[in-house]
């Protein structure tokens, strides 16, 4: 779906979840007034922000919706039926698209008529080289490592008409959308050459745990704890303490000290 020789682009709307992060939502939106694509609006989902986060978004010109009854989920269905685009780019408010191209490539695989969905890469991450090499997911494949990010993704609308996010879930509403829409016989383009970077910091530890439990809770598989003590890196550990910052030592004090990993057992 790149612009035909006559400039017809298929329309974009860029859908942001926000909830007072106007310190990053500032520098997003400057990205996204920077995009070549030529035809794209962008919506803010705010939660009950307390700062200036919809001053600022409506400074920038995007549309606003506001949500009460906060849930992932929810916030995406919300934001995604208040838009008109064609292809729904997805972003946290603090998801940084990396060059005026961005837009661009999230939309090119949708020439494909089967892919619902396409996994942006966040700049740092695993994907900064699986880029080179980038595959096309389908049922059966690991959508908890592999598939689309609600951080940073793109979605064909009319997939989601179909299969719409579900709004009970506590985590990993985007995980559990791409497994349902692979069992349905659309497949993800994983990972596309569109950049992004994290404006705060990550805790992957807790949010990879948090998001293997709603995916456990959401589709009845059972995990497993196992004890497991791999070995501290006590050198790690010292360096840390010593020389970082104190929320950044405890974060590699929490890695090292895992007790349990999450493993899969089927039902």
């Amino acid at each position: 779906m790149r612009p035909d020789p006559n400039g017809k682009a298929p329309s974009v709307s860029v859908v942001i979840r926000n909830r007072n992060e106007a310190q990053f939502l500032r520098p997003v939106l400057q990205a996204l007034r920077l995009q070549e694509y030529p035809d794209f609006e962008v919506v803010l989902v705010d939660n009950r922000s307390s700062d200036d986060s919809v001053g600022i978004a409506s400074a920038h010109g995007a549309r606003i919706c506001t949500i009460r009854d906060f849930t992932y989920g929810r916030a995406l269905n919300v934001g995604i039926a208040a838009a008109t685009g064609e292809v729904i780019v997805i972003l946290s408010a603090h998801s940084l698209p990396l060059g005026p191209h961005f837009l661009t490539e999230c939309v090119a695989p949708f020439d494909n008529e089967a892919v619902a969905a396409v996994r942006c890469v966040l700049a740092g991450k695993e994907d900064s080289t699986r880029w080179m090499e980038p595959e096309t997911l389908g049922a059966g494949a690991d959508m908890i490592s592999r598939g689309p990010l609600a951080s940073g993704c793109a979605i064909r609308r009319r997939v989601w008409q179909e299969v719409p996010f579900d709004e009970n879930v506590t985590a990993a509403e985007d995980k559990l959308w791409a497994m349902e829409v692979v069992r349905r016989g659309h497949v993800i383009a994983s990972p596309v050459p569109a950049f992004y970077a994290y404006l705060k910091r990550d805790l992957p530890l807790e949010k990879n745990h948090k998001e293997l439990v709603a995916v456990a809770e959401a589709t009845g598989v059972k995990l497993k704890y196992l004890a497991d003590t791999p070995g501290i890196r006590v050198n790690a550990v010292l360096r840390a303490a010593l020389i970082g910052p104190p929320a950044a030592a405890l974060s590699v004090i929490r890695h090292e000290l895992r007790i349990t990993r999450l493993w899969w057992k089927s039902t």
